[in-house]
């Protein structure tokens, strides 16, 4: 893959790379994991509240680790990113904050146990595209950095703690397309536990809710606009398919996200279909994160 890319100074460099090569080299390994494997251990949780708009990627140890010793000033492709988007300057994790224009700061909140990483973005009310790129970008970033270990963390470092589970990746973020157009596709994969809960939430209208209030509140802030004077429904939408597993729908040219493959033992990967912006792609994000902490909240 990686004879596809020609110069950094070409565009298309960066929509190669963000695309082509971590969907199919950088993170092969861990889709594989956690599509076919019905209990991966856990080695970075995604939680987002809605009533914050704070989306907190928090990282195991050992990804921790890796992740600040790979993330060093400078990496071509931050460099390439930064003149290409137009970026802020990007502020490596080695610091309490991280990413294009500090999108992320640590946090000193501790999870399950000494040693994990919160990196916490607090999505701004109404931003502009470039703050809206930052953010994407540095997300990017983080999903795959930390997932290039060695090997995946196999147990909590506390062996009086029960095992965790990973319940979501994100697999891949477009970050820039040819020509200088936007994009908002991605694509993410959800666990066995996941999918083992979604099928209970069809009778259960607070958890329907609850995902859909949040893609629903997450583009009024981001957009900054009044969703009170029409039904949402119309245009916001969690529902199940064929197969009775979830869909997503946020505003656009059916812009949404809808399971590519699945596995029998394992879990379902998804990807976007027309989601053309970095406010859809974040929208759609706060819905699919909110589904998956409910699951680690309600385990079947």
């Amino acid at each position: 893959m990686r004879d596809r890319i020609v110069d950094i100074a070409r565009p298309s460099w960066l929509y190669w790379y963000t695309v082509t090569l971590q969907s199919h080299t950088l993170q092969e390994s861990l889709m594989k994991s956690i599509l076919a494997h019905p209990a991966v251990p856990l080695y970075y949780e995604i939680v987002f509240d809605a009533e914050t708009f704070s989306l907190s990627f928090v990282l195991h140890p050992k990804a921790n680790d890796h992740f600040l010793r790979t993330m060093r000033d400078p990496l071509r492709i931050i460099t390439g990113l930064e003149q290409n988007l137009h970026l802020s300057t990007f502020t490596y994790p080695q610091s309490e904050s991280f990413g294009f224009g500090d999108a992320f700061r640590r946090s000193a909140e501790p999870f399950v146990e000494e040693g994990w990483a919160t990196w916490t973005c607090i999505l701004p009310q109404h931003p502009d595209g470039k703050k809206l790129r930052e953010i994407s970008a540095s997300i990017w970033c983080i999903t795959t950095v930390a997932s290039l270990l060695d090997r995946l963390p196999l147990t909590t470092t506390n062996k009086q703690l029960p095992q965790l589970l990973q319940f979501l990746t994100i697999d891949e973020m477009v970050t820039y397309m040819d020509r200088g157009q936007d994009s908002g596709a991605f694509g993410f994969t959800y666990s066995k536990q996941v999918l083992d809960f979604c099928a209970t939430i069809w009778d259960n209208e607070a958890w329907c809710d609850t995902v859909l209030g949040s893609m629903v509140r997450t583009y009024a802030h981001l957009t900054g606009e009044d969703l009170t004077a029409r039904d949402p429904s119309f245009v916001f939408d969690i529902s199940k398919g064929d197969t009775h597993l979830p869909y997503f729908k946020c505003p656009g040219n059916c812009a949404c996200v809808h399971i590519s493959s699945f596995h029998d033992a394992g879990g379902a990967k998804y990807c976007a279909h027309n989601v053309d912006t970095k406010m859809q792609q974040l929208t759609l994000l706060a819905g699919i994160i909110t589904l998956a902490n409910l699951a680690i909240e309600h385990p079947q």
